[in-house]
C-alpha cells in the first residue's frame, strides 16, 4: 500500500476477529513477526498519533533483525544459523506486509520508507498483548515449579 492509498483508507479499522486473524498470520512466521514488530519499534517510539513519522528502510530492517535461516557452507551443505535476515528476504517480507495493508510506504529517492497503517497498529497491539500474556503464563509456570 503506497502513501496515497493509505491516506484514502487511513480511518478504516478492523473488527476484533479480523485483528485476531491477522495477528495469527503474522505470529506464525518468525521472519514476518520480527520484521513487523521491528518496524513498530523503530518508527513508533516517542511519536505522537498525529505526527507524520518518516518510516524505516528495508536496509535498516536487514541490519537489525536476526532470524534462524539456512546459510551455505563452503562444501555446498547448509546449516541453520541465527543470523541477520537477508536483504531480499526482508524485502519480500515487507512486500507481504504492504499487501496485507498492515504497512504503507512512501517512496524517497531509490528507497521506500515503511510505516504502520492504523490496521497495522491494531495488529501490533494484539501481538504485544499476546506476547505479554504468554510471558506471564510462563513466569507463573516457572514459579510454580520452583515452589514445589
Amino acid at each position: 500500500m503506497d502513501i496515497n492509498l493509505h491516506r484514502k483508507y487511513k480511518d478504516v479499522e478492523w473488527s476484533a476477529e479480523q485483528v485476531s486473524m491477522f495477528a495469527d498470520i503474522v505470529q506464525d512466521d518468525e521472519a514476518i513477526r520480527k520484521v513487523f514488530l521491528q518496524i513498530g519499534k523503530m518508527t513508533q517510539q516517542g511519536r505522537e498519533e498525529d505526527e507524520l513519522v518518516a518510516g524505516v528502510t528495508i536496509t535498516d530492517i536487514a541490519k537489525v533483525v536476526k532470524i534462524n535461516r539456512k546459510v551455505q557452507n563452503r562444501g555446498g551443505s547448509y546449516d541453520t544459523k541465527f543470523t541477520y535476515i537477508d536483504q531480499k528476504h526482508a524485502e519480500r517480507v515487507i512486500n507481504n506486509l504492504l499487501v496485507m495493508s498492515l504497512c504503507f510506504y512512501q517512496p524517497v529517492a531509490k528507497t521506500k520508507l515503511v510505516n504502520y497503517t492504523s490496521r497495522g497498529k491494531q495488529v501490533a497491539a494484539e501481538i504485544i498483548k499476546r506476547i505479554g500474556a504468554k510471558q506471564k503464563e510462563e513466569k507463573g509456570e516457572i514459579e510454580n515449579v520452583i515452589h514445589e
